[in-house]
């Protein structure tokens, strides 16, 4: 079903409404149902990299209480976020949410060696949106924490100093 201009800047306009109660910490609306909007909204309009980081932070939402199994949420999460990053590999923004999506997935990691390769690429996005935009302090902070735990403790110093 083809959604005409004014049905899509309407989806676009509730979906970014709920994506702003989300980061001010607001009780959103059911966010199954802000997937479907941007569903919608993906189908309907060419390649657009925001729709796709849209669409996955609000699955990394949806996967942020679920314990144990991998959430098939994080895993499209980390999908829709890659998707972002090819439509738009200049936004440091992108980087930073892949690196905070496979953090996420480390605590379904249950092998030692996925959970060293997972923070490795992690670090790899923080190092590309560090590269991008030196000005994001969480970014900082991340790479400070992933060279903790790999302990590059002079890497995680010089960090620190920069």
């Amino acid at each position: 079903m083809t959604l005409s201009e004014s049905e899509i800047k309407e989806l676009v306009a509730r979906t970014e409404s709920c994506l702003n109660d989300l980061h001010a910490n607001h009780v959103l609306p059911d966010l199954q149902e802000v997937i479907v909007w941007l569903d919608k909204i993906i189908a309907n309009v060419p390649p657009n990299a925001y729709y796709y980081q849209c669409r996955s932070l609000v699955k990394l939402a949806l996967c942020e209480g679920s314990v144990g199994v991998i959430s098939s949420f994080a895993i499209e999460a980390l999908d829709d976020i890659c998707k972002a990053i090819d439509l738009d590999p200049d936004q440091a923004l992108y980087y930073q949410n892949r690196g905070e999506v496979r953090l996420l997935l480390l605590k379904y990691r249950t092998n030692e060696a996925d959970r060293t390769n997972e923070m490795a690429l992690a670090m790899r996005d923080f190092e590309t949106a560090l590269s991008k935009d030196p000005t994001v302090s969480a970014v900082w902070l991340y790479l400070i924490m992933l060279n903790l735990l790999f302990d590059n403790w002079d890497e995680a110093i010089s960090v620190y100093g920069q």
